[in-house]
């Protein structure tokens, strides 16, 4: 599932420029909060899709999911509704982060177990001495 890794980078891209393209107020919490968080978003998911998969990685994908679920909470946090430009694009950026995130971090947990265990080749299993069951 690195495709998902590759989705959330353009969304905290798009996190970091939303201020300016839909023209937040400067003062707006919102600006600093998008782009913050879009500085997050961004860059996790891309370290993570250059890297190597360790176990480690599914910390980082957690880490992208409470991302999105504070840019969906933040308008409310915030307290910056009526910025309608700001919660709307929170609304459906944070949602996505947030779907996204969980899968990728159990697939990358599932596929960190499955490395750390034992390799039998065929015909060597553990308790039945090397041979097969007839």
């Amino acid at each position: 599932m690195k495709w998902v890794t590759w989705v959330n980078c353009p969304l905290g891209l798009w996190l970091i420029a939303a201020p300016f393209a839909l023209a937040y107020p400067n003062e707006s919490s919102a600006l600093w909060e998008d782009v913050i968080l879009g500085i997050l978003i961004g860059s996790f998911p891309f370290s993570r899709a250059v890297s190597t998969e360790v176990p480690s990685m599914t910390y980082v994908s957690l880490a992208v999911a409470a991302a999105g679920l504070w840019v969906l909470l933040a308008p409310c946090i915030f307290a910056y509704t009526g910025v309608r430009a700001a919660f709307n694009n929170d609304t459906v950026v944070g949602s996505a982060v947030l779907i996204l995130g969980p899968p990728q971090a159990l697939s990358s947990s599932e596929r960190a177990s499955a490395s750390r265990e034992p390799h039998h080749p065929r015909g060597e299993h553990e308790g039945d001495g090397g041979h097969w069951a007839t």
